[in-house]
């Protein structure tokens, strides 16, 4: 569901000569670099600068600050170990997974993948994939307890609210037109607190995002070409968009919708196009009308991209700790106001 960007550099450090960092905000963002033999190290930055945990790869931040300091919360892939399949050689991988605060960790037991973590009074909530018995499907991690999935549905998205979780996704009506080929049909719709709710003219549609601001629920979805959002259940369709399919991709900020594609350098707000200027963008959000986002640049006469991240068009380098080297990856992005 999460897109990632890999973007290289050198041993050396590079700068852009660009305008300062915005004093009222920190920009967190999530990922890993290249240790070397495809490994990676799990790391984050905070306004361009790299602290490290003990994993492979933050896949997703989440950041709560006040007046005594931050608390960072990160998950992500903590250790991959090969597994002997037979005595020809052959091997498969066992990826374990988990949280961490500040840095200390926590498992999260049947996890295959991870998507997003976020904090609720007090809460962790991690959205994911889980693997129990070959059953493979999206549910979420309360303080690291595997949450059991809807009965009536597929999830791809959360967000909680006073204690109050709300989903995304879609499910199957049986389809009683015609005598052959009589395939399920599939329909985009949200849960509140377990409890399902269709969305109108949503045929074939599934939804991959859901936010909840100032009492409204918005929810994104898509179908072939077709991306549409809705808010309290009308529906606004934005035609000829690219494939828009990851809940990453669908913001809401001010009451504003946000849409992201494949394009780097389009997106939708409210369903009018908007042009950006990076060149290789993998996370975004947006924070008090202003858009920031991981990814990177080509400066002038390379063939591979300088990692960074953009406030507003304007880039900020992402750094390496002395003494590492090899190629960012970027997964996910925050951002705190001081």
């Amino acid at each position: 569901m999460k897109k990632s960007v890999t973007v290289s550099l050198l041993l050396a450090v590079f700068t852009l000569g660009v305008g300062a960092q915005i004093n009222r905000t920190d920009v967190y963002i999530g990922g890993s670099y290249d240790i070397g033999f495809l490994q990676t190290r799990a790391c984050y930055w905070v306004n361009g600068y790299m602290q490290l945990i003990d994993g492979i790869s933050v896949d997703a931040i989440y950041v709560e600050s006040n007046s005594l300091g931050s608390t960072v919360y990160t998950a992500g892939v903590y250790q991959r170990q090969e597994i002997p399949v037979n005595t020809l050689g052959d091997f498969s991988y066992v990826t374990t997974y988990r949280y961490w605060i500040n840095g200390i960790p926590y498992e999260l037991p049947e996890c295959r993948s991870v998507d997003k973590i976020l904090v609720d009074n007090g809460k962790v909530y991690v959205f994911g994939m889980y693997d129990d018995n070959n059953t493979s499907d999206w549910t979420y991690w309360i303080d690291g307890i595997r949450q059991p999935k809807p009965s009536d549905g597929y999830v791809r998205d959360i967000t909680v609210v006073n204690g109050v979780v709300y989903m995304a996704g879609f499910h199957f009506i049986e389809n009683t037109v015609g005598f052959w080929d009589r395939d399920p049909i599939r329909y985009a719709c949200y849960w509140i607190d377990g409890i399902r709710y269709d969305l109108p003219n949503s045929e074939n549609f599934y939804a991959f995002g859901i936010k909840v601001e100032n009492g409204r629920t918005y929810v994104g979805g898509n179908f072939s070409l077709r991306a549409c959002y809705w808010i309290d259940g009308v529906q606004s369709i934005i035609f000829n968009t690219e494939y828009i399919a990851y809940d990453k991709d669908f913001i809401v900020s001010d009451g504003i919708v946000y849409m992201f594609g494949y394009n780097p350098r389009t997106y939708y707000a409210n369903g009018i196009p908007q042009n950006f200027k990076s060149e290789y963008a993998g996370c975004y959000t947006i924070s008090q009308g202003i858009m920031y986002v991981g990814g990177g640049y080509y400066p002038s006469g390379r063939s591979y991209p300088t990692p960074c991240y953009w406030i507003d068009n304007v880039p900020h380098n992402l750094y390496l700790s002395p003494g590492v080297s090899g190629s960012i990856n970027i997964k996910d992005i925050f951002v705190v106001e001081r």
